[in-house]
């Protein structure tokens, strides 16, 4: 038993530690639509392992698990090989934010080609291994969701520090691990062994795991002409991949900083101490300055590189005080980098005057206690908002407007520049009058190309814009010559027309707050079997449309399983239809409860991928405790009692994230891991007793054979949970989708009781 507790604690480690490394990785080499689907093909893996388990296996499962946990090492070191290789020699042209469903649905085949091997090798050790031991699945279980748990905790960690090769070395070397558990020939040994000294020395020596996408194509959104482009470093942390790009133009090349795959790009401009700025040039920076203001102090939101706050500085003639905040560290200590040392940015980092600061947003506004006469909100790429995994989306919310507020001075202005709008002007028509600041109407001007919704600039001062200002403001858009033209101003003629215009931005309504920080919906009354040419055009509405396929699709092979596993085997392998529903019910529950509170908690942890770890490592250590005390029930304890506790935990979670995010914001990393714990941990513990309550029933009732299908159905639907609760909350927002995660536990437990009490009839 001691043997089968290490095998299944290693394993757990491997498969969430891979887990959060693709979460990573596919934000890169999956097209934006597709990049929600990491944890997906894991949990498919996982169900094909165990399924192929239950229909095709027909050996001892004591072997079958010894000999899954001996060639998980060379397969997973296989996959990344094989993954690294195909995309460099045949997909170069990473996409840089396009979504084009017949290049992007072959990709996301062939990355599943590569990727789901090893977790299907896990599925079948998994299976093998529980039903090897039937009578301490519970136990196992506990074992295998406290390894998973390690690695979520580390995985994070190890992207920190190091680098994406050297922390896909140290998964490899957990899996290694895994292999030498349990009696194995002299021969296997050294090969494992070789294996992984020859993979180390290809990390070492920077030839392994490294990708080489076509410069030109990340960089095509600041690519002009024939410009070169030539690669520079690239660094992989827990936020994103950053690659220094050289693009060059006439007047000599410019440095940019692409983060992922180019949907941020972040230019690196040089800073000489006292130079002035360009007036005809960068008209969002210097608009404070051409309507009269004199702003002394100005805070930079989405800094990057410190590109906006040196042209502030050289508007405000080094007079300002300037603070940028910026979330990712590497894209910072690049600027700084000997390669961009002529860019000057060193010495001005260095002013006492300028401060660049690396923290999540609305964290810093939270704890930020000093009031700006100018906040400059730089494009930050809102219209991908819709992507999951972006802190970023927190900052286009009604709450964040309300932030903004707060940390402007009564007679100071706020510049949203190129960037969504329509959002942002609907809360600021219901900020205004609850917080009983003058009429919106008056206090505002909005500017851009008319078809270019996403590119408009918002202009704000929250006691109004003076009529001098306003026609200086129109003077200088007309100026530009771009074919930039106002679309709001007070007193223009049609105002209130043109005030609903910019209001509608992408065209829908819905309010967007932290509860549901996504502009745009999955445009459901839209949706069809098949696009047709002109909706392939709608980069929005096929995005939606491949998450709406993506979740049918699952859901379709979901059902199909539960029904083979009620038809196929032996009688005592056979699934029970009413049990098979009860593991289908409770997967897409988990899945929406889980995700959900992730979803939560995002703002709060102030980093996507951490929130992620956090919330898995929380859920799996507790579910570990609930997997133990149902263990000891033997799954004879009533269903009632196990949802009482599931919807009490729930309720509590929704509360004490809430209330965390409102109240708690900016409290250190270490508090809010302990205060997420505190949050989600009541809910783990009951969502955990579920399954080997299942299992416990079935034993029961002499069908432990069938225990591989049963965790094949509750992890195949947990891909279609996953992908389900990631869509729906784009539509229904976070909360709903944790209170639709309850109702489905709800109901598995309608259909266990029935279960039950007609077994005792």
């Amino acid at each position: 038993m001691r043997s089968a507790a290490t095998t299944a604690l290693l394993a757990g480690a491997t498969s969430l530690a891979l887990e959060i490394v693709l979460v990573r990785m596919l934000a890169f080499f999956l097209a934006t639509s597709l990049d929600f689907l990491a944890i997906p093909l894991a949990l498919l893996g996982l169900a094909i392992g165990s399924m192929g388990t239950h229909l095709l296996w027909r050996g001892s499962r004591s072997d079958l698990a010894s000999l899954a946990a001996a060639a998980l090492f060379p397969v997973l070191a296989s996959s990344f090989a094989f993954f690294f290789f195909v995309f460099d020699a045949w997909f170069p042209e990473i996409h840089a934010g396009e979504i084009q469903p017949a290049r992007d649905v072959p990709w996301l085949l062939l990355s599943s080609a590569l990727l789901i091997p090893p977790f299907a090798v896990l599925g079948a050790l998994f299976a093998g291994l529980f039903a090897s031991h039937p009578d301490r699945v519970g136990r196992l279980y506990a074992f295998d969701l406290a390894g998973a748990a390690a690695g979520c905790v580390v995985a994070p960690v190890l992207l920190t520090v190091l680098d994406l090769p050297e922390t896909i070395l140290a998964v490899l070397a957990v899996a290694f691990l895994l292999g030498q558990v349990g009696p194995r020939p002299v021969a296997v040994r050294a090969c494992a062994v070789a294996l992984l000294a020859a993979i180390g020395a290809g990390v070492a020596s920077g030839r392994l795991f490294v990708e080489h996408p076509d410069p030109r194509t990340l960089a095509r959104t600041v690519v002009r002409g024939e410009a070169t482009v030539e690669a520079g470093p690239v660094r992989w942390n827990q936020i994103a991949r950053t690659a220094l790009l050289w693009v060059g133009h006439r007047g000599g090349p410019e440095a940019y900083l692409v983060q992922d795959n180019g949907l941020s790009n972040v230019r690196v401009y040089a800073y000489r101490e006292g130079r002035q700025a360009e007036w005809g040039l960068h008209r969002d920076h210097g608009l404070a300055w051409r309507i009269g203001r004199t702003p002394h102090e100005i805070l930079v939101m989405f800094a990057g590189a410190g590109r906006d706050m040196v042209l502030l500085d050289q508007y405000a003639g080094g007079t300002a005080r300037i603070t940028g905040v910026e979330l990712n560290p590497v894209v910072v200590g690049m600027a700084l980098r000997p390669a961009l040392r002529g860019f000057g940015l060193a010495s001005f980092f260095a002013r006492p005057d300028i401060d660049l600061v690396v923290s999540e947003g609305r964290d810093f506004l939270d704890r930020d206690r000093t009031t700006y006469d100018l906040v400059h909100v730089a494009n930050n790429g809102a219209v991908f908002a819709n992507r999951t995994g972006h802190t970023r989306k927190f900052l286009d919310t009604r709450e964040a407007m309300a932030a903004y507020l707060d940390s402007l001075a009564p007679d100071g202005l706020i510049v949203f520049s190129s960037q969504p709008v329509g959002e942002k002007v609907r809360s600021f028509l219901e900020l205004f009058p609850e917080r009983g600041l003058p009429d919106l109407r008056g206090a505002m001007v909005v500017y851009g190309w008319p078809r270019w919704p996403d590119l408009h600039t918002l202009v704000l001062s929250p006691n109004g814009l003076g009529t001098a200002e306003v026609e200086r403001i129109e003077a200088e858009v007309a100026r530009g010559g771009e074919g930039k033209v106002v679309l709001y101003a007070p007193g223009m003629p049609d105002a209130e027309d043109a005030l609903q215009d910019v209001a509608r931005g992408f065209g829908e309504q819905r309010r967007v707050t932290d509860d549901r920080p996504f502009p745009r919906s999955l445009q459901l009354s839209r949706q069809r079997p098949l696009p047709r040419a002109s909706d392939l055009a709608d980069l929005a509405w096929v995005s939606a449309w491949i998450k709406v396929f993506t979740v049918v699709l699952f859901g379709a092979v979901s059902a199909a399983v539960a029904v083979a596993a009620r038809a196929l085997g032996g009688p005592r392998a056979r699934v029970p239809l009413s049990w098979a529903l009860y593991l289908l019910l409770t997967g897409v529950g988990y899945m929406c409860v889980e995700i959900g509170l992730i979803a939560k908690t995002e703002l709060f942890i102030g980093n996507p991928l951490y929130a992620v770890a956090v919330n898995l490592t929380v859920f799996l250590v507790f579910n570990a405790l609930g997997s133990l005390l149902e263990d000891r029930a033997a799954g004879q304890g009533s269903p009632w009692v196990l949802l009482g506790f599931a919807l009490g935990g729930i309720a509590w979670g929704l509360g004490a994230t809430a209330l965390s995010t409102r109240f708690l914001l900016s409290v250190p990393l270490a508090a809010k891991v302990a205060l997420v714990a505190l949050a989600v941990s009541p809910a783990a513990v009951a969502l955990g007793r579920f399954y080997p309550h299942a299992v416990g029933r079935l034993v029961h009732a002499g069908r432990s054979e069938a225990i591989p299908a049963t965790y094949g159905l509750t992890t195949l639907s947990s891909v279609w949970g996953s992908t389900f609760a990631a869509a729906l909350m784009i539509e229904i927002g976070f909360s709903r989708v944790i209170a639709l995660g309850g109702a489905a536990y709800l109901c598995a437990c309608v259909v266990a009781a029935r279960a039950a009490s007609g077994r005792r009839r």
